[in-house]
């Protein structure tokens, strides 16, 4: 693809984003205002499904924790939902995402695969067998096998000492603690795969569902995940005028590369990290070249920040319902 790069009326955009330290939950995340009004992008951590849902929060169906979790998977491999982005408040997001879902005449996790074929592969279910504790073991490995790379996704298919059927999306591997981080939905405290609120939970694990990302949109650098690299590769190969540039190089799935897909992916980094993202972007054509590079400034990150580790701050404190 042609990019032009000459400014006909100079027309200067500036995104310059502070991440503040994490928040824990607090009651007004559930008010108008609250974690509904938040992009998908800053809420899809904290999503949770709630026994009786109401309007104002960012989740809102009767399929809850599949949904969920397909939903959680979306926004953090950036898949091209119609409609909205990553920028959108959480509720719209997921609206819409859920209303996508309702129109699946396959399972969902089929419908995903057909739906984002060209980001996405569904891998063949495994299912496990045994007690309890065996088949914690045996997730644990399913999902260790490839600890480390973010183009693996997993969902967790389980039945609850209730009876209930429930999903959850993996979010990390410890292999030095040997435990699997959850981005659990609707269950009070539980962090990982293991814990005393799983066994509580009656958590029994009937399949892994696998995914394997191949595209990500925004990931110019082709390690899973959008990061301020990518900020940097994309402006270079805008700045350098390269033509054909690959198609996940559209950060906003806008299906033309430019600068907006730099600012979108600047506002997804300093929304997911602990870091000040400043980008000088001369946007149009006509004359001088693109010249400012993406400066991107790193603040010193706490010392508990690491993957996973928020799970530690908000599954110990967060809202305990009625």
């Amino acid at each position: 693809m042609q990019i032009n790069r000459w400014i006909s009326s100079v027309f200067a955009m500036v995104i310059s984003c502070t991440a503040a330290m994490y928040q824990t939950a607090s009651a007004n995340e559930l008010d108008p205002g609250g974690s509904a009004a938040k992009t998908a992008i800053e809420t899809y951590k904290t999503w949770m499904q709630f026994a009786q849902p109401d309007d104002q929060t960012p989740a809102i169906d009767t399929d809850g924790c599949l949904n969920y979790a397909l939903a959680k998977m979306a926004v953090r491999y950036n898949l091209p939902i119609d409609g909205v982005s990553l920028l959108d408040d959480s509720y719209t997001y997921y609206t819409v995402f859920s209303q996508m879902l309702d129109t699946a005449s396959t399972t969902k996790m089929q419908y995903m695969a057909d739906t984002f074929s060209d980001n996405l592969t569904y891998e063949e279910p495994i299912l496990l067998s045994g007690d309890i504790a065996s088949r914690i073991d045996q997730t644990y490995a399913i999902c260790s096998a490839h600890a480390g790379d973010p183009t693996w996704c997993y969902i967790l298919q389980m039945t609850t000492s209730s009876g209930s059927e429930h999903y959850i999306l993996t979010d990390y591997v410890d292999s030095k603690e040997e435990r699997l981080y959850l981005l659990d939905s609707g269950s009070r405290y539980v962090q990982y795969l293991g814990d005393e609120k799983t066994r509580e939970k009656g958590y029994y694990i009937t399949a892994v569902h696998p995914f394997h990302i191949r595209h990500l949109y925004g990931d110019c650098n082709n390690d899973g995940a959008l990061t301020q690299a990518d900020i940097t590769a994309l402006f270079k190969a805008i700045d350098s005028e390269k033509s054909n540039l690959p198609s996940f190089y559209d950060a906003d799935h806008n299906e033309t590369i430019n600068a907006s897909d730099i600012v979108y992916l600047a506002r997804i980094v300093q929304a997911e990290s602990n870091t000040t993202v400043d980008c000088a972007i001369q946007l149009e054509n006509d004359t001088p070249p693109i010249t400012t590079p993406v400066t991107i400034l790193q603040q010193q990150q706490p010392p508990d920040f690491l993957p996973g580790g928020w799970n530690d701050q908000i599954f110990q404190r967060q809202l305990m319902l009625p």
